[in-house]
């Protein structure tokens, strides 16, 4: 029990502590000092101590507190916060998301359209406001221009509107309908909510434009669309030949690679050769055991501006090595071996040695060709091959139509040569190849016989039936497919 006692005490005197009382150690000299002089003296050892509040059984030695007028300093304990409100994050001098300006959401709208696009655009436009000007004496103004006055203007425009230089023709069919697109992307450019193509209010306009095209075809004047030309077989066969002299001259590797990538991947344009890398091919082996070169990554082309990343392109666009002395595969190998190592494109410039020395190391710096480098390629192999002269376009027609005629279906054509619609892939196939022609023409002339047909009217069941049939045993219809 005196231990409780003690411990309660204790407690006592360090709560009193808290409230401004300061824990004296007993001494007679203070306990003297701080006698109150109209208090009677108080003796420890006296034993009538049981009014004493700090009286009791077995006491230790006498503890005394002496006061001191000293405030607690002021405190700022904290209010209960509502459980049901979180308190508020603190703002972070680290901002997560990227800030842009004006400026640049403005240059992030423009690289959606190519060069040559916003060029054509221009092109367009400029003829809508050299028409108006000549017509209204002033310019009209494509940003504020209501719906209903600018349908009414490009139903008059698309009557009117002729070439510069030659003011007696007519402009063809594709050109209009090209100055109408370009209009259309100038609109969609300023923020104009109007398609002048596909809206109800100009649905008058369009009108008027597709009868003006009937009325040249009825006329006579209306010019055909002139397609590219497909190479000839002859002609591929000596460019075969050429690809054949590769091995010897840093100029016909350069050539001969451009034209199997060109062929087999179906490139349109020249911005994708130009963005090749070295590691844009990867070599891989099929459950076959077939060796190939596949694509890693997808450049910008002409009909899609986006660029790809490498973990998002499927590796279907295969080039097969062949037993062949112009294998595409080994001799894109080759190419690469003889490109220095701090070369980052594909294709890049020749090393001058080389040129005289073919025995070098290396054939081609690390500078890369430009863009318009790869308009004469074709040209070159061309002459080098002694063939007819053929551009790049050609050659692409010339893949795609040569998948048609293989059996390829449409699907599988669409996705080599990255085209988006079915529609596209009939372009590329209107023609028939002579194999075909060969097939056709005998289909078509069954009907030139020698005799003519005997006609029998027989009577089966009361009712009169008309049989045809030639009178010449000789004549045997056979039934052909076309390849």
């Amino acid at each position: 029990m005196d231990e409780v006692k003690d411990a309660q005490l204790m407690l006592a005197l360090v709560s009193d502590n808290a409230s401004g009382l300061v824990l004296i150690e007993p001494q007679s000299s203070d306990l003297q000092e701080s006698a109150d002089p109209s208090m009677p003296d108080f003796d420890p050892s006296s034993e009538d101590d049981s009014d004493s509040p700090f009286a009791y059984e077995n006491a230790p030695d006498i503890v005394t507190f002496k006061s001191q007028s000293v405030r607690a300093p002021a405190m700022d304990f904290p209010q209960p916060a509502d459980s049901a409100l979180s308190p508020p994050e603190k703002p972070s001098t680290s901002s997560r998301f990227r800030k842009v300006t004006e400026e640049q959401l403005q240059s992030y709208q423009e690289m959606t359209q190519s060069k040559n696009t916003k060029k054509h655009t221009r092109w367009g436009v400029k003829i809508l406001h050299d028409w108006h000007l000549e017509t209204f004496n002033h310019n009209i103004d494509l940003s504020s221009v209501s719906t209903k006055e600018l349908a009414a203007k490009l139903n008059q425009f698309y009557c009117e509107a002729r070439p510069c230089k030659t003011p007696n023709e007519e402009y063809h069919k594709n050109t209009l309908k090209g100055i109408r697109a370009a209009i259309n992307r100038r609109l969609s450019d300023l923020g104009r909510d109007i398609d002048i193509v596909n809206d109800k209010s100009f649905k008058t306009a369009n009108k008027c434009l597709t009868g003006i095209l009937k009325q040249r075809k009825k006329e006579g004047t209306s010019r055909p669309t002139n397609h590219k030309e497909v190479i000839s077989k002859a002609d591929l066969q000596k460019i075969s030949a050429f690809l054949e002299t590769a091995y010897s001259s840093p100029i016909n590797l350069r050539l001969a690679v451009w034209y199997i990538i060109a062929v087999h991947f179906l490139s349109r344009g020249f911005e994708f050769h130009c963005q090749l890398e070295r590691d844009s091919f990867e070599f891989k082996t099929d459950e076959n055991g077939m060796t190939y070169a596949c694509l890693t990554q997808e450049s910008k082309r002409k009909n899609y501006q986006s660029r790809l990343d490498k973990n998002e392109v499927m590796a279907d666009k295969r080039m097969y090595e062949t037993q062949s002395t112009i294998c595409p595969v080994r001799m894109l190998k080759f190419f690469l071996s003889k490109t220095v190592n701090s070369a980052s494109n594909l294709f890049n410039k020749c090393v001058r040695e080389a040129l005289v020395n073919p025995t070098l190391e290396y054939w081609y710096t690390g500078k890369p060709l430009t863009q318009r480098a790869f308009v004469n390629f074709l040209p070159s192999i061309c002459k080098m091959a002694g063939c007819q002269r053929y551009t790049a376009p050609c050659l692409r027609v010339t893949a795609i139509q040569i998948m048609n005629n293989a059996g390829a279906e449409g699907r599988q054509v669409m996705y080599m040569s990255g085209q988006r619609n079915v529609s596209s892939n009939k372009s590329y196939n209107k023609e028939l190849s002579s194999n075909q022609e060969n097939v056709a023409n005998p289909m078509l002339s069954i009907t030139e016989v020698e005799n003519p047909a005997s006609v029998n009217t027989e009577t089966k069941g009361g009712d009169r039936v008309t049989n045809t049939r030639p009178l010449s045993s000789d004549v045997e219809i056979v039934p052909c497919a076309l390849p």
